[in-house]
């Protein structure tokens, strides 16, 4: 199935879709998949013209990557300037996620930003293969991958990685479509920066997102070149906060993430 056909939803009534997720890693359905899908299920109740503004996932249980999940779509504002939403995500009668989300329209004004840093442009570099440890390998695929500078972090700061991605197909030309994307792709890696200064220690993994949030700050594109920025700066009592920058491959800033992610870890054998 294609990137497109993953982010998209069928209407089951009035303010609720249906979608058909997939799984993550081994028997858990893909969380980022969960924040594409309620994106897009707010897409279809919102004014013509906005984009989306913010989306805030907190994850609350686990899902099933074999059944699908109900997205039940409340606005609960809309103004002259932003549609705010609520979208609930349901599986067998168990709220899985709730998400609220924001859509705006641009407007002129005041424009600043903090400078994309200088690293390899994307033609310069191979694309990767790599995939974390218990991830399904299909979930990446939809993206051309590369790497420009990874780091494991020192004593005084946290672990960072930059990398070059694009959707391997055309998205088309709705803003959701590309909100949805580059949300699936920034939970496939915004938590394996905190798990850089672990790569080949002999600890066992228990893991999972427990919120992700982003803000679009302007159009862009997802199936155009993005470089993806991100440093994980805490990493406490299980739980490793990381943020990341999007930029457009013209230096600017399009969108930003934050993912707060549990991660236990424990020495393997006696």
């Amino acid at each position: 199935m294609t990137l497109g056909r993953h982010l998209s939803v069928a209407t089951e009534s009035e303010g609720s879709f249906l979608g058909v997720v997939v799984a993550g890693g081994e028997g858990v359905a893909f969380g980022g998949h969960l924040v594409a899908h309620s994106i897009t299920s707010a897409a279809h109740a919102v004014s013509t013209g906005r984009h989306p503004d913010s989306v805030h996932t907190r994850f609350l249980r686990p899902a099933s990557p074999d059944l699908d999940v109900r997205y039940d779509v409340e606005i609960t504002k809309s103004g002259r300037s932003f549609d705010n939403l609520r979208v609930d995500a349901w599986q067998s009668g168990l709220l899985v996620a709730a998400t609220t989300i924001s859509f705006t329209t641009f407007e002129e004004g005041f424009d600043y930003q903090e400078a994309m840093p200088e690293v390899a442009g994307p033609d310069d570099i191979e694309p990767s293969t790599f995939v974390p440890p218990g991830t399904e390998a299909s979930v990446r695929a939809h993206f051309d991958i590369r790497y420009a500078e990874k780091s494991s972090g020192t004593s005084t700061s946290g672990p960072t990685q930059i990398m070059w991605l694009r959707a391997r197909e055309p998205l088309g030309d709705d803003p959701s479509a590309h909100a949805a994307a580059v949300a699936w792709f920034s939970d496939l890696s915004l938590p394996w920066t905190a798990e850089l200064p672990y790569e080949g220690a002999a600890l066992a993994r228990a893991g999972a997102s427990l919120d992700h949030v982003m803000w679009f700050h302007r159009p862009f594109r997802a199936d155009g070149w993005l470089l993806f920025t991100q440093r994980n700066p805490v990493y406490a009592h299980s739980r490793a906060l990381t943020y990341g920058h999007f930029y457009s491959a013209d230096g600017l800033l399009v969108a930003t993430a934050a993912q707060e992610t549990l991660l236990r870890r424990t020495p393997i054998g006696p």
